[in-house]
């Protein structure tokens, strides 16, 4: 599984329904801990303990595919403003 797609699934499930803001916040921690920790975005987001959603979910649901492109067109963007970049 990609680390892009890891992160969709990541935003999908923590931030659902939120605006941009909360969808960046989850990108954030995800990113933040990856570097913290020295471990790639999969290895942080299906960390026991992490996100609540990974003891039941692997790989994405229809309605996630569905999504996916968007919500990881909009993170790849917002942090990418974020850095400055």
């Amino acid at each position: 599984m990609s680390s892009v797609l890891c992160m969709a699934m990541a935003i999908f499930y923590e931030a659902q329904g939120e605006p941009l803001r909360g969808k960046q916040a989850v990108a954030e921690v995800v990113n933040n801990r990856s570097i913290a920790w020295g471990m790639s975005t999969c290895e942080v987001v299906f960390q026991k303990g992490q996100f609540s959603w990974t003891s039941h979910t692997k790989q994405p649901t229809k309605k996630v595919r569905g999504n996916l492109g968007r919500i990881a067109s909009q993170s790849q963007r917002s942090m990418c403003i974020k850095m400055g970049q």
